[in-house]
């Protein structure tokens, strides 16, 4: 069964191979994501229907598992089906794990944006300071502008709304 393959995977691979906490940390996502879900099923059922590996993504995403832990689910299982593929070659013979996508990091910042009369106290700041250059506070003062505009999404053509109009 899948669930035998990953005490496998844990006791011949994982303890050699890896850290002690990302074997802790395999165990803890495996015994709350996978195992409940896929540990009694056979290695020739993934291979006769590899949906199953599908309907099990599907499922974490309808349980809503939060895309970390789905992330480390789906990467963890991966591990364990190509390593259980080289070692039992009969049982497995196609790559199942090859079925689906592991969720990427989506990188977020949080962007602030100033409002537009901050933008301009900024700017009349960077133009009253005192600078040797008589250029400088104007060449400041139109980086301020650029940057601060841009970032807000005053100077720039803002994406159009997701959402419709009703």
């Amino acid at each position: 069964t899948v669930g035998e393959l990953f005490k496998e995977w844990i006791a011949n691979h994982a303890a050699h191979n890896t850290g002690e906490r990302y074997a802790r940390d395999s165990i803890r996502a495996w015994d709350k994501h996978i195992e409940p879900r896929l540990g009694r099923v056979k290695l020739g059922a993934l291979a006769n229907d590899p949906g199953i590996i599908v309907r099990f993504h599907e499922d974490l995403q309808n349980a809503e598992v939060a895309i970390s832990a789905r992330r480390a689910s789906l990467a963890l299982l991966r591990s364990v089906l190509r390593w259980g593929r080289r070692r039992y070659p009969r049982a497995l013979p196609t790559d199942v794990s090859g079925l689906f996508q592991v969720p990427s990091y989506k990188r977020r910042r949080l962007i602030r944006a100033a409002d537009p009369l901050a933008v301009e106290r900024i700017i009349e700041a960077v133009l009253n300071r005192p600078h040797r250059d008589p250029l400088g506070p104007i060449r400041d003062a139109a980086l301020v502008t650029a940057m601060g505009f841009t970032v807000s999404g005053l100077g720039t053509n803002p994406r159009p709304s997701r959402r419709t109009e009703i």
